[in-house]
């Protein structure tokens, strides 16, 4: 099951040197989003990042921007998506959002899609989450990746395999104490380890 970081929405100081050890120890996908950035700075901060890792960044924004970074992931938001601006490009890997799963019908044509809040989110005061402790993901072979968002932990991530996600994603579990990022995502990583294989 894939393990995918989301970046906190605010930016703060070390930031990128934490995305860089996330990266360091294993770090598969980081979709980077920002509120209210600068097209300048939103580039800044892709190019703080070591460049060995930029094709395992997800842009959320300025998607223009990858060309010059050789990037090949997007991120497309709901909003984004229903007004029709999702637009394919040869070789990309391409992400949205959904928070109704009668809606998987609609992103077939994305690589996977977010699912969220799974559980009560960590990052959102009172966004509450949609499944109970015995929800079972039922998946048809058309559908896309659906990665597990909302309220995800340590102490939760192996209930995300077990109700049949694809992967986990994880904002608040991290960012809620920047300090500890880097030890929080090792014992992610572990909880996925220690499961993968019973």
């Amino acid at each position: 099951m894939k393990l995918i970081v989301i970046s906190n929405p605010i930016a703060y100081k070390g930031e990128k040197q934490i995305v860089n050890q996330l990266f360091d120890e294993g770090l598969e996908i980081y979709h980077l989003r920002k509120e209210k950035v600068s097209r300048d700075d939103y580039s800044k901060y892709i190019e703080a990042i070591n460049p060995k890792y930029h094709h395992k960044i997800a842009l959320h924004q300025y998607h223009e921007l990858a060309v010059n970074y050789g990037i090949n992931r997007f991120h497309y938001p709901e909003y984004e998506r229903t007004k029709q601006l999702f637009i394919k490009a040869e070789n990309g890997i391409y992400s949205t959002s959904i928070h109704q799963l009668a809606k998987l019908k609609e992103v077939k044509a994305f690589s996977y899609t977010f699912f969220s809040p799974v559980f009560n989110s960590l990052s959102k005061t009172g966004y509450m989450g949609l499944v109970d402790e015995h929800f079972k993901l039922d998946k048809t072979n058309d559908d896309p990746v659906i990665v597990a968002l909302g309220g995800i932990s340590a102490q939760n991530i192996k209930q995300v395999a077990d109700m049949g996600f694809d992967g986990a994603a994880v904002l608040g579990a991290l960012w809620n104490d920047p300090s500890n990022a880097l030890n929080t995502f090792k014992l992610l990583q572990k909880e996925l380890e220690t499961n993968e294989f019973q």
